[in-house]
Formats: structure tokens, C-alpha cells, sequence
């Protein structure tokens, strides 16, 4: 069935937006291990069939399990006030540039910068919703993003070279023992590098003529129209976005219902 394309009627000037997209560009440090059980041998054949049993009747398991089992926030210099880049832990392993895990056993170490300083773009390309938005994350763009991923990097291979970590550990994956010069890991890091799923401001929310939104989130320049999710940051959260996405989420929804003019019919209008 063909789609329509969306038009939005227009209040007033249109105001392009600056590029502020962004996102916690992620580097993984990987290990082949031994002596243990991961995720990659659970999630195949018997196994999976073992733990979709404990979770549909116990609500137990492994599929109860988040994308890691552990997290540390950290700093490369212990001069900063903050700490700049966050750790997670996963006892599993993943096919290099993908979150397909692997079938030998393995753990992994995934770092990223907690305030990122390189910015990318999101834009329509058309008035016709169904052609794709044009996206540029731009990541590793602006040298203190390059000197961050470097350090933390070094940080978890530290980390996983410790004795309670290294007993399990056969060799390491990736960026592998070759891999030892700030450009060397600089190289991998665009290689295998992903996407953290954190985007977040590329609808920024402010009152500069460059704000997407205004501060009751309704677009600038388009009228019945408002954005309530992470794009509205007009700035990078330290760390994972689901936390600030519900309380904007829930603000937002607050927004609407205040400015509704109910009438008989229960309609509201925006």
C-alpha cells in the first residue's frame, strides 16, 4: 500500500538547526577464556531452550540479564573533577562491528567517553517521510574524543590483565596484542568501533535561534508538533540515556496535558 507523504503546516520562520548530534561512540576489548561458562556457549541449542524454560516460569536467567553485568565510571586523569569515560562488563564476546556474539567462549571490556566533543548531523532529505534521514555521527572528529578512547582503552586492558581476570583469559581478541601504539588503537577504534544507542540533542531544547525546540518542547516554526525524547538534550548525558529519556518523557507528557484545552468531546490540542 503506497504512504502518503506528511506535510506539518508552518507557523512561522523555519530555523535550520546546528549540528549537534550525539552519541557514545563504544570500543570493545575482548578475550577468548577458558575454564568457565559464557553467554556465547548459553544463547545456542539446549542451552537457550534451558533458559527460556527458567525465564518463562521462574522469571530467572540468563534472559533476565542487561547488555552487561557490570560498570565502572573512570578517569584518565586522576586530576579531572569528573569522571570521563564509563566501563562495561559482559561475560561474552562479539563478532568484530556487530552485537552478533560469538560461539567460543569469551568475555568482553566495552569503554566510552562520557562526554564526547565531536558532533554529527541528522536531516531530512525531503518532505517525503518515507526516503530515509540523512545521518552523519561524525564520531572521533575532535582530538580530545581521540585522546580519551586511547586511555580508556589502555585502562581496561589494564583491568582485564589483573590476576582474578587473566586466570580465565587464553588471549586477547581485539584489539589483539599487536595493537599497542596510540595510532594502532586509534585504527581499530574506527574499525570495530559502534554506536553506544545513545543519540541524543540533534533536536536541541533552548531558546537560541539555533534550539530545535522550545522549552515546552514544541518545534520551532511547526505548529501541532513536539518532540519528547533524548534528541531535546541540548548537551551529552555522562552515561546511559534510558534514565533522562523517561523523566524527559514524563515532563513532556506533563507539558501536553497542561496546555490541552479539554472540551466536551475529551479532544486536546497542542
Amino acid at each position: 500500500m503506497s504512504q502518503t507523504p506528511v506535510t506539518m503546516p508552518i507557523r512561522g520562520p523555519v530555523t535550520m538547526p546546528i549540528d549537534n548530534l550525539s552519541d557514545h561512540f563504544s570500543v570493545r576489548i575482548s578475550h577468548r577464556v577458558g575454564g568457565i561458562v559464557t553467554l556465547n556457549e548459553r544463547t545456542r541449542g539446549l542451552p537457550l531452550l534451558r533458559e527460556l524454560y527458567r525465564y518463562i516460569f521462574y522469571g530467572k536467567g540468563l534472559l533476565t540479564l542487561g547488555a552487561s553485568v557490570a560498570g565502572a565510571y573512570a578517569k584518565t586523569d586522576p586530576q579531572l573533577k569528573y569522571p570521563d569515560f564509563q566501563l562495561s562488563f559482559a561475560p561474552a564476546s562479539y563478532r568484530p562491528g556487530t552485537h552478533t556474539l560469538e560461539r567460543e567462549a569469551g568475555m568482553t571490556a566495552m569503554v566510552h567517553q562520557s562526554y564526547p566533543m565531536s558532533r554529527g548531523s541528522v536531516f531530512a532529505q525531503s518532505a517525503d517521510t518515507r526516503e530515509l534521514p540523512n545521518v552523519n555521527p561524525n564520531y572521533m572528529s575532535h582530538d580530545e574524543d581521540l585522546r580519551v578512547i586511547v586511555s580508556a582503552v589502555r585502562h581496561a586492558r589494564a583491568i582485564l590483565s589483573q590476576p582474578a581476570m587473566s586466570r580465565y583469559s587464553k588471549a586477547e581478541l581485539m584489539p589483539g596484542a599487536h595493537v599497542q601504539s596510540d595510532e594502532d588503537v586509534l585504527a581499530y577504534a574506527r574499525q570495530v568501533g559502534v554506536s553506544g544507542s545513545h543519540f541524543m540533542g540533534s533536536c536541541a531544547m533552548g531558546s537560541s535561534p539555533a534550539a530545535v525546540v522550545d522549552h515546552k518542547l514544541r518545534v520551532n516554526g511547526v505548529t501541532s508538533l513536539r518532540v519528547v525524547d533524548a534528541s531535546i538534550f541540548p548537551s551529552v548525558s555522562c552515561g546511559n540515556t534510558q534514565a533522562p529519556t523517561i523523566m524527559a518523557g514524563a515532563k513532556g507528557a506533563a507539558l501536553i496535558l497542561n496546555d490541552a484545552n479539554f472540551e466536551t468531546a475529551g479532544c486536546c490540542r497542542i
